[in-house]
C-alpha cells in the first residue's frame, strides 16, 4: 500500500484547528513543524477515499476564515510514500520531549541519557495517533502525572499508540486496560507496550468504549473528540471506583461546554480544567 503525505502551510492562529480537521478526515495523527510559520503534516492511505478527503481538508481549512481564524496561505501539498518508507517519514519530525515534571516521551530510534527522576516512555507511533506532540495528548499526560497514585487500576479508552497506558504504568499504575476500535492502533499499541517492557500490566484489546475488564478503575483516561467524551460520561461514572478520576482530553475549546454539561449530569464533580491553546482537558471526580 502507498501512503499520501499531506502537508498544510498555515498560521499559529489556525494550527490547532488544522490538526483537528486532519484528525476528522481520518488521519491517524498530525505533526507540526516550522519555526517562523507552522507546517502541519499527516498521512492517509492512497485509495478511492483519498481525493474526497483532501478536497474536504482544503475546503475546511479555507473555511476557517468564517470562524475568525486566519489560515494563512492554506496551501495543501501531497506526495506519495511507499509502505516500506512509512516509519521513516515520522522520524524527521518526532524528537524526544519533556512533558510535565518527570515524563520524557522518546521515539524508539533516538538515544537519550535520562535524568535521575525522569520517567521514560518510548513510542514508535507507526500509523496510530499519539506521539506526545499534540496538545491534547500533552494535557492528558500532565493530568495523569498529577492524579495517578501508585497501584491504581487505569482504563485507557481510545489508546491510539498506547502512550497514555505506558506512561500510567511508568508512573506507578498497578494495571492498565486499554481499548481502541481501530485494529491498526491496537497493533501499534501492543508493539509499544511490549517495547517498553510493560506487557504484564497493560492489556490492549480491540473494542468500542470501555474495556471488558475484571477490575473497576480508579482512573479512566480518554483522549478523543468531545462528543464521544460526553457520551462516555455515564458509563465511566458507573464503572469508576468511589474517589476515582476521569481525565477527558481532546476537546477543542468551543466544544468544552458540551463536556462541562455532561460530566455533572452523570454525577461527576469537575475538579480541574487544563488548557493549551485551543485545546481543553477536564479532570472530574466521583464522590467528591
Amino acid at each position: 500500500m502507498n501512503w499520501a503525505e499531506i502537508g498544510v502551510a498555515t498560521t499559529f492562529e489556525a494550527m490547532d484547528a488544522v490538526v483537528q480537521i486532519m484528525l476528522d478526515i481520518g488521519c491517524g495523527g498530525a505533526v507540526v513543524s516550522g519555526v517562523s510559520s507552522p507546517f502541519v503534516t499527516a498521512y492517509l492511505p492512497v485509495n478511492d477515499a483519498l481525493e474526497p478527503k483532501v478536497a474536504e481538508l482544503k475546503a475546511r481549512v479555507v473555511g476557517l476564515k468564517e470562524y475568525g481564524l486566519d489560515p494563512g496561505s492554506a496551501d495543501v501539498m501531497l506526495r506519495s510514500i511507499a509502505d516500506e518508507d512509512w516509519a521513516e517519514a515520522w522520524k524527521a519530525y518526532f524528537k524526544p520531549m519533556r512533558i510535565g515534571k518527570r515524563l520524557v516521551i522518546k521515539p524508539s530510534w533516538e538515544s537519550l541519557q535520562p535524568g535521575e527522576n525522569d520517567v521514560i516512555v518510548e513510542i514508535d507511533p507507526g500509523q496510530a495517533f499519539g506521539t506526545g506532540t499534540h496538545p491534547s495528548t500533552q494535557l492528558a499526560l500532565e493530568a495523569l502525572e498529577r492524579y495517578l497514585k501508585p497501584c491504581m487500576v487505569v482504563y485507557d479508552i481510545g489508546t491510539g499508540s498506547g502512550i497514555l497506558s505506558i506512561a500510567a504504568v511508568r508512573l506507578g499504575a498497578g494495571s492498565v486496560w486499554a481499548t481502541d476500535s481501530d485494529p491498526i492502533a491496537v497493533s501499534a499499541a501492543s508493539r509499544n507496550v511490549a517495547m517498553n517492557g510493560v506487557a504484564d500490566r497493560v492489556h490492549v484489546a480491540e473494542a468500542e468504549g470501555l474495556p471488558e475488564a475484571a477490575e473497576n478503575p480508579h482512573l479512566a483516561l480518554a483522549n478523543i473528540v468531545a462528543e464521544v467524551l460526553a457520551a462516555l460520561c455515564s458509563a465511566v461514572y458507573a464503572r469508576l471506583q468511589p474517589g476515582g478520576f476521569y481525565i477527558a482530553s481532546g476537546i477543542v475549546d468551543n466544544k468544552a461546554p458540551l463536556v462541562a454539561r455532561a460530566l455533572p449530569e452523570a454525577g461527576f464533580k469537575i475538579i480541574e480544567i487544563l488548557s493549551e491553546g485551543e485545546w481543553v482537558a477536564f479532570v472530574a471526580g466521583k464522590g467528591f
